[in-house]
């Protein structure tokens, strides 16, 4: 919040009290997270997907990735399996497992997040890693790479190796590499909007 004159407290915002909730020193309100289970996904003709059937904590951001992926078992299992309860039975049996280490992740990241003020005494760079880390260990050296990183010359030759990766990985997939063709196609892009009407080649 934005101070006024010699750095006083805008009391006719605040009535002359301290930015902070009563939730200081406790979890908040919107820590508190109601995780949502179910001991089948299917009933008849009935499936569930997504939330409905489970809920991961939304600070894994996950969400509409598992229900797309559920739909995509689903579909899968009834391609595959010739009745439909045993198709039934193979979506709920293989999404249930394959949830399980992202729920994990999630209860992780989800404890976090509800123990936020055990971190705000760190540094900004101590709690920025444990921030990034919250879904579950890292290997020692991992913290050692994060602080070095701090440091402008060592943060550029970072980026540039996970440039360098990003560009062979896909041209190991066949695609054009990041980047190239750009300025070939800002170029043509440039003169198509300035030749005169009718003379677009």
């Amino acid at each position: 919040m934005a101070g006024v004159a010699g750095g006083s407290r805008p009391a006719s915002a605040l009535d002359g009290h301290a930015p902070l909730g009563q939730s200081r020193g406790e979890p908040a309100r919107w820590q508190h997270f109601t995780e949502v289970r179910n001991a089948t996904w299917c009933h008849d003709n009935v499936v569930l997907l997504g939330d409905a059937a489970h809920t991961t904590h939304y600070t894994l951001g996950s969400g509409i990735r598992l229900a797309l992926l559920d739909a995509i078992e689903l579909a899968h299992s009834l391609y595959t399996e010739a009745e439909l309860p045993a198709a039934l039975q193979a979506y709920d049996k293989r999404r249930r497992a394959a949830l399980h280490p992202v729920q994990a992740a999630a209860r992780t990241s989800m404890a976090w997040f509800e123990h936020l003020d055990h971190y705000l005494e760190q540094d900004l760079v101590d709690f920025a890693y444990a921030m990034s880390v919250r879904q579950g260990s890292q290997a020692p050296w991992h913290y050692q790479l994060h602080r070095a990183t701090q440091v402008p010359v060592l943060r550029r030759v970072r980026r540039e190796a996970g440039r360098g990766l990003r560009r062979y990985l896909a041209l190991r997939r066949g695609e054009t590499a990041l980047g190239t063709g750009s300025a070939t196609r800002r170029a043509t892009t440039t003169a198509a909007l300035a030749a005169p009407a009718g003379h677009q080649q």
